[in-house]
């Protein structure tokens, strides 16, 4: 077969509903998010089982929403996992938060809650978990640590929206959840979107007022309705006057930003989300089929999915390591692009990256992230998008790479 497979980033599936929809969110007055937008954020809280959903423009957003809700910064410490894109790291470097990092299970490459307890500080304020690849974190060990040590737990869930821990989705476990719809997501609002999802009402009104250009902090009430010598109008008129004729801010410790999706973004992000679990199910057919071809090579294992944590297989990462088998892992990778399967590994270990190492970060932090990623990690294509022949066709040419370089 003479064809290419192509990267795991072919995107989410768009079909005529969502043209359909768009039409619709076409219709809407202003187009801003309107009625439409909390009917997105209504219907994603209901399935994630929370009481808040606040709709952002794009997931790294609503990790920077989250992090200035929570008043981090400088004074402040989070733990995080290495093994996560850049776009997790992003608010801590803004806001000169210093970053712990605990390191990962090897068979999941999620983090692993043995490694937390000896990195809280004084200064620790919240765990950020990142659920890799769309397989759940082992939750409770984490949960049970904040409630024991009084921190926020924040999740990354950038991959795993319809992932379910224990038979509850993810989204209604923590403190704060940060999804992703970009368009290499399992869903998408058109190529780029995001949400929060939280039980907390305060930090849920927090967060509403920040992404709608509002502010927050204290205000006082003015001992009357006066501006100079002007008394507010009766009956009132749009004149973007606010509260001014009322209140008097004391002391303002968030500014929001305008930061919503728009109506048509919401209108196909309702169609999208009713479609997520069969989307999902596809990618669980296909890591089917490509366990079931990839499981007779020698060394080859597979990411672990433990009881009470199914993946939605946003990335599918497999293990074969060089030391076992004596094939370097670059070359096994070399050997498979070359024969038509596009790899793409996510992701660099984040405390050996350029701009986190010269705040202190090195090689033997997270010993087992380090060994995983240089020795072992490889990702292979996947997406809704994706058929059974392109499957096949990677697996065959993963075998003959293999085969090749045990010659």
């Amino acid at each position: 077969m003479d064809w290419v497979v192509p990267e795991y980033g072919l995107g989410s599936r768009i079909d005529f509903e969502e043209m359909e929809a768009i039409a619709r969110g076409l219709q809407q007055d202003g187009l801003g998010g309107g009625a439409l937008l909390r009917e997105f954020e209504l219907a994603f809280a209901r399935f994630c089982g929370a009481q808040h959903c606040i709709a952002t423009v794009s997931g790294t957003t609503a990790l920077h929403m989250v992090a200035h809700a929570l008043d981090l910064g400088g004074d402040t410490e989070v733990i995080c996992t290495p093994q996560t894109f850049q776009a997790t790291m992003l608010p801590f470097l803004y806001r000169r938060v210093p970053v712990r990092f605990c390191d990962i299970e090897a068979d999941t490459l999620c983090p692993d809650p043995a490694t937390v307890e000896r990195l809280i500080t004084p200064r620790t304020r919240a765990l950020y978990v990142m659920h890799y690849g769309g397989l759940p974190c082992d939750m409770d060990p984490f949960l049970q640590i904040a409630a024991r040590r009084g921190l926020a737990v924040v999740e990354d869930a950038a991959h795993a929206p319809g992932a379910r821990y224990h038979d509850r989705r993810i989204g209604g476990l923590s403190h704060a959840t940060c999804f992703s719809f970009g368009s290499l997501k399992n869903m998408t609002l058109l190529g780029q979107g995001g949400a929060i999802t939280t039980n907390d009402d305060a930090l849920a009104a927090r967060l509403s007022t920040m992404v709608g250009r509002g502010l927050h902090g204290e205000r006082r009430e003015r001992p009357d309705r006066m501006i100079g010598p002007y008394r507010e109008p009766d009956p009132r008129y749009a004149d973007h006057s606010g509260d001014s004729y009322s209140h008097d801010w004391v002391s303002i410790d968030a500014i929001g930003a305008n930061l919503s999706p728009c109506s048509v973004q919401a209108a196909a992000g309702l169609v999208q989300l009713a479609k997520l679990d069969h989307m999902n199910e596809i990618r669980r057919s296909l890591v089917a089929r490509y366990r079931q071809g990839l499981g007779q090579i020698e060394g080859m294992r597979f990411q672990a999915e433990h009881p009470g944590r199914q993946s939605v297989y946003h990335l599918f990462p497999v293990f074969f390591d060089q030391k076992e088998t004596g094939i370097d892992h670059d070359d096994l990778i070399r050997a498979i692009e070359a024969r038509g399967v596009r790899v793409n590994n996510r992701f660099f270990p984040c405390h050996l990256s350029s701009y986190l190492r010269p705040l202190g970060h090195q090689f033997g932090d997270c010993p087992v992230t380090e060994r995983v990623w240089f020795d072992q990690q490889v990702n292979l294509p996947i997406s809704p998008l994706h058929t059974i022949e392109q499957v096949d066709y990677a697996v065959e040419a993963i075998a003959e790479a293999v085969r090749s370089l045990r010659k």
